[in-house]
C-alpha cells in the first residue's frame, strides 16, 4: 500500500472514529455490571431485548406491527422502535417526539427509552440541542425505576451521546453525578462503576485531579464492598485508569507501575484480558514517549498471549493499536521500511475493522502516519495529517494537540520558515500552559472537596491509608493526593529532569521563575536558545540510538562549562537552553564560547553536516533584566536571535541585548 492509499482509507474511517470515546488508547469506560433482565415477549415489553440487542426476530417484528396502529403514547413508542431499528432516523425523531407523560402499564420503559432513543437519533443527525435535557430525562426515569436503578449500562447509554458532543462532556459528568448523589437504593456495584465512568469523563478533559478523587473513591468502595460480581475488573480497571492519570501526567515511570500491576493479574475472563490488554498498550507508548525502545518492544510481547482470549472484536482493536505502536517503536529505531510495513499491516486492519471497541484508534493510527511522513521527508503530508489530528483531537478531547503543535514547529524550523514556527511554537506553549492553569485551578476545588468530604479528616485517616494502601501499595493512588497537598504548586506536572539527557525540562524552568519571580526581580538575565545543527541529518544517516547518544553529549558539555547558579534545560528535540543569571552579556557570551568550542574538540563525527565535518551547535543569546516577564516570550526572543545564527551559516552564535531595558549590573 501507498502513502496517498493509506492516507485515504484513514478518511474513510474517520466518520466511524467520531462519535466513540478513547482515553489515549484506553478502552471503553466501566460499564460492565448489572444488565437488563431479559423479560417475556408479552405486550411490548419484548421490545426490550431488540432495543439492546439491535434486532428483532420476524415473530416479534409481526406481533409488534400488529400493536403499532394502537392509539396514543404505546402506539408512537412502537412505531418509533421499529423506526429505530430499520434505520430511518427522521422517522424515529418524529414519532418519538410526540410522546407525552406516558400512563400505560408499559410506561416506566417508554419514559426511560424514548429521550435514549430521541438522543442516538439526534446524534446521528448532528442536532446536539436538546441532548442534556434528554440524558437528564431519561436518567430520572431510570432512577426512579426499582427495575432499572442499578442497570450501569443503560445509565451510560443515557448520557454517551453527551460525552460523544463536541463542548458537551463536563455536562456528562455532572448528569452522572447528579444520578450519584440523589438516586436512593443504589447498589455498591452500580456506585463503583459509576465513579469510575465519571473519573474517566474527568480524565478525557484532563481534569486530573476531580478524575483521581473519583477513582480513589471508588477503590475505597470497593474494599469495603461484599459480593460485588466483577470486584477483580473494578479493581484492575481503577489500576489502570489510575496509570492513565498519571501517563496524562507524563509521569511515564509512575504510569508504569499501575500498568505492570494490571499486567501481573490474572486475567479470568475476556473483560479482564480487555484492561490487561490497553495497560500493555499505554505501557509500550509510555516507553516510546521516553524513547526506551527495548523495554516498548518487551512490553508489547505480552499481547501474543492475551490476543486469542479476547472478544473477536476486540482482538482485531488489539491489532491495530500494536501495528501502530510497532510503527513508532521501528521508527525511533530509525527502520522507517519496517514503520511503513506495520502501518500498512494498521490500514488492513482498520479497513476490515467492523465495530469500534478501543475508541478513536484510527485517529491515534493517523497520529503515527503523520510521524512516518515527517521522519520520511514527507513534510506536506506531515503537516497535512498533523494539522487533522489536532482538529479532531480537540474536538474529542484525545489531548493530541501539545505533541503535535510540537512536531508542526520542528518541521517549520527545519524549513527556515519562522513565522509558521513561532506560531506553532506559541500553540504548543499555550497547550502547556493551559493544562498548568487548569490543575492549579483543580487543586483548589478537590483539596475543597477532600475536606468536605471528610475522606483525609485525621480521625477516619488511619483506616483510609490502611484501606487504600491494600490495594494500591505504598506508591499508589492515595499517593497522587498526598502528593497534592504536599506540592502547592500542583501545575507541577511532570517530573522536572528529561530523562534522555537528565537535564532539566521546560517545566521546571517555568517553576523556577514562579517561586523564585520575586528574588529576580531587576537582575540581568540570559537565555540561550540552542539548536543542533542538521540534526534531523544526523538522525536520518546514523539512527536514532547514536541521534540519541549525541543529545546526550551535548547535555553533558553544557552541564560541564556553566556554573552553579546557571540551569541547562532540554526544550524539545534537539533544542536545549540555558538560563543565565546576574551576569553581563560579554560573560555569557564567554560562557557560550567555551560551550561551542568544547563540543568541537569532542569530534563527535557529522559527515552529513554542511558546516562542518563534526557536530556542531548554532546558538541565540538574548539578555535583558527580568520584570516578570513569560518563558515563552523570553525563549521566542532567544529563537530569534537563534534563528539569525542559522541564516548566518549556523556553527556560530548570535547575541542580542534587549533594547527596553538598560545593560544592568
Amino acid at each position: 500500500m501507498r502513502n496517498g492509499v493509506f492516507a485515504g482509507w484513514l478518511n474513510q474511517k474517520r466518520a466511524a472514529a467520531a462519535g466513540v470515546i478513547l482515553l489515549l488508547g484506553l478502552t471503553a469506560v466501566l460499564a460492565v455490571g448489572n444488565t437488563m433482565r431479559e423479560t417475556q415477549p408479552d405486550g411490548i415489553s419484548c421490545l426490550e431485548t431488540a432495543l439492546n440487542t439491535g434486532e428483532l426476530n420476524w415473530e416479534m417484528r409481526s406481533y409488534l406491527e400488529s400493536r403499532a396502529g394502537s392509539q396514543g403514547e404505546e402506539g408512537y413508542f412502537v412505531k418509533g422502535v421499529l423506526a429505530w431499528l430499520d434505520g430511518n432516523v427522521d422517522g424515529t425523531v418524529e414519532l418519538l417526539s410526540q410522546i407525552g407523560e406516558a400512563e400505560t402499564e408499559n410506561a416506566e420503559m417508554i419514559r426511560i427509552y424514548t429521550p435514549i432513543l430521541l438522543n442516538e437519533a439526534a446524534a446521528e443527525l448532528g442536532d446536539t440541542e436538546g441532548l442534556v435535557e434528554n440524558s437528564r430525562r431519561a436518567l430520572e426515569a431510570i432512577g426512579a425505576s426499582k427495575k432499572y436503578r442499578n442497570n450501569i449500562k443503560l445509565c451510560w447509554r443515557a448520557v454517551e451521546p453527551v460525552v460523544q458532543s463536541e463542548g458537551k462532556i463536563q455536562e456528562a459528568a455532572k448528569l452522572l453525578i447528579w444520578y450519584l448523589e440523589n438516586v436512593r437504593g443504589l447498589n455498591d456495584e452500580t456506585r463503583i462503576a459509576l465513579k469510575g465512568n465519571i473519573g474517566q469523563i474527568f480524565s478525557l478533559t484532563e481534569n486530573y485531579m476531580d478524575a483521581m478523587f473519583y477513582y480513589m473513591d471508588a477503590l475505597h468502595n470497593i474494599e469495603k464492598a461484599r459480593g460485588v460480581e466483577h470486584q477483580n475488573y473494578y479493581k484492575m480497571k481503577l489500576l489502570a485508569c489510575v496509570g492513565d492519570v498519571y501517563y496524562g501526567l507524563q509521569e511515564y515511570n509512575r504510569a508504569l507501575e499501575f500498568y505492570e500491576q494490571v499486567i501481573g493479574e490474572e486475567g479470568k475472563d475476556s473483560k479482564e484480558r480487555t484492561v490487561q490488554a490497553m495497560a500493555v498498550i499505554n505501557g509500550t507508548d509510555a516507553y516510546v514517549m521516553q524513547e526506551e525502545y527495548d523495554q516498548a518492544e518487551e512490553m508489547l510481547e505480552h499481547l501474543e498471549a492475551m490476543i486469542p482470549g479476547l472478544d473477536p472484536d476486540m482482538a482485531d482493536d488489539m491489532e491495530i493499536l500494536r501495528a501502530s505502536e510497532r510503527a513508532q517503536i521501528a521508527m525511533g529505531r530509525g527502520q522507517l521500511d519496517e514503520a511503513l510495513r506495520q502501518l500498512e499491516l494498521a490500514g488492513q486492519w482498520l479497513k476490515e475493522d467492523k465495530k469500534e471497541v478501543a475508541y478513536y484508534k484510527s485517529i491515534y493510527v493517523r497520529y503515527t502516519y503523520a510521524l512516518y511522513c515527517q521522519y520520511s521527508g514527507q513534510e506536506e503530508e506531515a503537516l497535512k495529517q498533523f494539522a487533522e489530528v489536532a482538529e479532531e483531537s480537540s474536538v474529542f478531547g484525545l489531548s493530541l494537540e501539545e505533541t503535535v503543535y510540537y512536531h508542526m514547529a520542528q518541521i517549520y524550523k527545519d524549513r527556515g520558515d519562522l513565522e509558521n514556527f513561532s506560531q506553532y511554537r506559541e500553540r504548543y506553549s499555550g497547550q502547556i500552559q493551559k493544562k498548568a492553569a487548569l490543575l492549579r485551578s483543580g487543586y483548589v476545588a478537590r483539596a475543597e472537596q477532600l475536606y468536605r468530604y471528610g475522606l483525609l479528616q485525621q480521625k477516619q485517616q488511619k483506616n483510609e491509608l490502611a484501606l487504600i494502601a491494600s490495594a494500591f501499595g505504598i506508591a499508589g493512588l492515595l499517593a497522587m493526593i498526598v502528593w497534592a497537598f504536599r506540592h502547592i504548586g500542583i501545575w507541577r506536572k511532570r517530573s522536572w529532569t528529561d530523562p534522555l539527557t537528565g537535564l532539566y525540562n521546560r517545566h521546571y524552568l517555568e517553576y523556577y521563575l514562579k517561586k523564585n519571580g520575586k528574588k529576580l526581580q531587576g537582575q540581568q538575565i540570559s537565555l540561550v536558545m540552542i539548536d543542533v545543527d542538521h540534526f534531523k541529518s544526523y538522525n536520518d544517516n546514523y539512527g536514532h540510538i547514536e541521534g540519541d547518544r549525541a543529545l546526550k553529549e551535548v547535555a553533558a558539555v553544557l552541564k560541564y562549562n556553566i556554573r552553579a547558579a546557571d540551569m541547562a534545560v532540554r526544550f524539545g528535540g534537539e533544542e536545549m537552553l540555558l538560563f543565565i543569571p546576574g551576569i553581563r552579556l560579554e560573560q555569557t557570551v564567554q560562557i557560550m564560547e567555551r560551550i561551542r568550542r568544547d563540543l568541537k574538540e569532542r569530534s563527535i563525527e557529522h559527515k552529513y553536516s554542511l558546516v562542518s565535518t563534526v557536530l556542531t551547535i548554532s546558538a541565540g543569546i538574548f539578555s535583558t533584566v527580568y520584570r516578570g516577564q513569560d518563558i515563552a516570550d523570553l525563549s521566542r526572543q532567544a529563537d530569534q536571535v537563534l534563528y539569525s545564527a542559522k541564516e548566518a551559516g549556523r556553527d556560530r552564535y548570535e547575541a542580542r541585548e534587549d533594547p527596553k531595558e538598560p545593560a544592568g549590573l
